[in-house]
């Protein structure tokens, strides 16, 4: 199985369509985001999720700094698709704002720089099913055991702020034990050199992500996304909101 190569297109196929509205559950968590390279606290995510039938429907993620400032939020609608949620952000400190909807077989893509700013759209039609930001995840999942085998996953990622999409490619790093190590990169070897790479760490028994290290969707002071170390807590549910 090990270089089998796999396209999302598959997916099609697979029933990542949310079934009949059914009884939902929420379920919330968090996550902390470190400096890449240091222990320092950048920010902390509150993730609060609706389930229905046992997949995601709704989402909303609140972005909260060290000092307990709402730093931005961010809300998906998984009511289409799981691999391609409907997804806004809106960064509360600048204006900034980014999304991206499914409309038949195009995405439109926005992006505002600040409040003051023009909002700048595309549609998209990618060559391959493309995910959308956490969608990635839902990926994971459905090809999960291909994944753990040694097989590489291709997708094109819509990338809402460059208002267009990537080709890349999903692939185990090492053998998994009580984790499995994945890692999400440009699919042309070339691109390689120059694109930064996403490691994913999930934990094999109840396929859940533990840890993020990479980009993320949100920005410094400057305007340049952060490379962070995001750790996941499951244990530690939320306050009522």
């Amino acid at each position: 199985m090990k270089g089998c190569r796999v396209s999302l297109l598959l997916l099609l196929g697979l029933g990542l369509r949310p079934g009949p509205s059914a009884a939902c559950v929420e379920s919330t968590y968090q996550a902390r985001a470190f400096e890449a390279t240091s222990e320092v606290l950048l920010y902390v995510e509150h993730h609060r999720e609706d389930f229905c039938a046992g997949v995601p429907r709704r989402s909303q993620v609140t972005y909260v700094g060290p000092d307990g400032d709402t730093l931005a939020t961010k809300t998906l609608d998984f009511s289409r698709h799981l691999i391609q949620p409907a997804v806004v952000l809106d960064d509360r400190r600048t204006g900034y704002r980014e999304g991206a909807i499914v409309r038949g077989d195009s995405i439109d893509l926005f992006r505002r720089l600040d409040s003051g700013a023009e909002e700048f759209r595309a549609s998209i039609r990618p060559e391959r099913l493309a995910a959308i930001n956490v969608g990635v995840d839902q990926a994971v999942r459905a090809y999960w055991d291909l994944l753990a085998a040694g097989a590489q996953v291709e997708f094109d990622f819509a990338v809402p702020d460059r208002l267009r999409s990537f080709h890349f490619r999903l692939r185990r790093l090492d053998e998994p034990g009580q984790r499995l190590r994945l890692r999400i990169e440009p699919a042309n070897w070339w691109l390689r050199w120059v694109v930064s790479r996403i490691d994913l760490t999930y934990d094999v028994t109840q396929r859940r992500l533990l840890l993020y290290e990479g980009i993320t969707d949100m920005r410094d002071k400057r305007g340049r996304r952060y490379r962070a170390r995001i750790e996941f807590d499951y244990a530690t549910p939320l306050p009522p909101p």
